[in-house]
């Protein structure tokens, strides 16, 4: 693996972000060897850095930070992480001069990490540079960004989002939703694995303002390279897999592709839900 982030625990059993902001309290990192710092918080919660410190009277002094844990107080491994190459002053400035010591995290070492779910429900976000985003078990929310990530579900029922980086997107297993805003506009994530009837395609009101929300009206739905009346707002081109949204029809205002699915799919108008 490269540099990763690997959920090893989620909800219902734990919830590893509020694991990781209750992880404060003495500002400093204790219980040290050589390779090994921590600090636990008040509730018995632990962010355990993994690296080569130097130790004075049991405190690391200075260090590379190349990894770390995060132990939930009945010892359960809730977060693992490798491959990172941080100045221990930095983690610590962060960490402790945030008053959030969860955003953080997340803002020094999710950047340009790959991230990983475990078999619990997870909410994974990523959204600066080009990485994997992968659910694996559970019902997972996961997001993309600005970078050109791929994101995969994987047994459960999850939510994939890329937010308009020309992502590429997998549901896996389950009934999986792919979330699609203005930011998708000219940007066109790909869907690599979209079945009829069972995933549901989810356009943002707020983006597709000229779609009524619920399901997509039959009207509304064309199956062509364009609109060919004035309520066709959603195209599939079957030849290409292209989808695209035509905010006035056959009107004057350009159709605008948002995602790219297989070719010669049995799409129907069911297949995608708007709501605000």
């Amino acid at each position: 693996m490269n540099q990763y982030v690997e959920f090893l625990s989620g909800q219902p059993k734990h919830n590893p972000y509020a694991i990781m902001s209750d992880a404060r309290g003495d500002y400093a990192f204790t219980n040290a060897s050589e390779y090994r710092v921590e600090h636990v918080d008040i509730n018995g919660n632990a962010l355990v850095l993994r690296g080569t410190f130097d130790i004075e009277g049991g405190i690391a002094t200075s260090g590379t930070v190349t990894g770390f844990d995060v132990l939930a107080a009945d010892g359960t491994k809730v977060i693992k992480a490798r491959g990172f190459d941080f100045d221990l002053k930095d983690v610590e400035g962060a960490y402790f001069g945030h008053e959030n010591g969860e955003i953080a995290l997340r803002e020094m070492f999710w950047r340009d990490s790959d991230l990983y779910g475990s078999e619990y429900d997870d909410v994974l976000s990523s959204g600066w540079s080009d990485t994997l985003i992968k659910g694996r078990g559970g019902d997972d929310d996961l997001n993309g960004g600005k970078g050109k990530q791929t994101i995969k579900g994987g047994k459960g029922d999850d939510s994939l989002s890329g937010l308009g980086g020309k992502d590429t997107m997998t549901g896996g297993k389950g009934k999986d939703t792919f979330e699609f805003s203005i930011t998708a506009f000219g940007k066109a994530d790909k869907i690599t694995d979209f079945p009829h009837k069972a995933d549901t395609i989810f356009l943002d009101h707020k983006s597709f303002t000229a779609l009524d929300q619920g399901v997509l009206d039959g009207s509304a739905f064309e199956i062509g390279a364009k609109a060919k009346n004035d309520d066709h707002r959603i195209i599939y081109n079957k030849k290409t897999g292209s989808l695209y949204y035509d905010e006035d029809g056959k009107g004057g205002v350009d159709q605008v592709k948002f995602a790219k699915l297989d070719t010669d799919l049995n799409m129907k108008a069911n297949d995608f839900l708007v709501d605000a």
